[in-house]
């Protein structure tokens, strides 16, 4: 297919042949091999839970004062915190761990296991 340019005032612009895909795969090639040699820590969202599990698990560690294991996403990387729930509130859990006191917006928590399953080897 040829486009007309014939009313171009400049002989080189009328007679541009579009080079098509050959302008843009270098580029990328050069982006798709960057990609594949970078190291990016993906976050697995298939074991998310539903907001209800969480609601349910924070309410039990919360109720019993037990210490749980949050995997949350802050800053787009998933960070692990270590605590007991020490305050509740409609959006976020208050989470006290040995070094330091936590926020977390219940909307950033992938996931939560019990401290002790973790240490009962289960």
């Amino acid at each position: 297919m040829t486009v007309d340019r014939s009313y171009l005032p400049y002989r080189s612009a009328r007679n541009y042949q579009d080079r098509k895909m050959a302008k843009w795969i270098g580029f990328f090639l050069s982006e798709h091999t960057t990609a594949l040699t970078t190291e990016v820590e993906t976050i697995d969202f298939s074991q998310s839970l539903p907001l209800g599990e969480k609601l349910l698990l924070l309410n039990q560690l919360y109720l019993q004062r037990l210490p749980g294991i949050f995997q949350i996403i802050q800053d787009e990387k998933s960070k692990e915190i270590r605590g007991k729930i020490d305050s509740v509130q409609a959006d976020q859990v208050g989470v006290q761990s040995e070094d330091a006191h936590y926020f977390i917006s219940i909307k950033h928590i992938i996931s939560i296991k019990l401290e002790e399953e973790l240490d009962d080897g289960f």
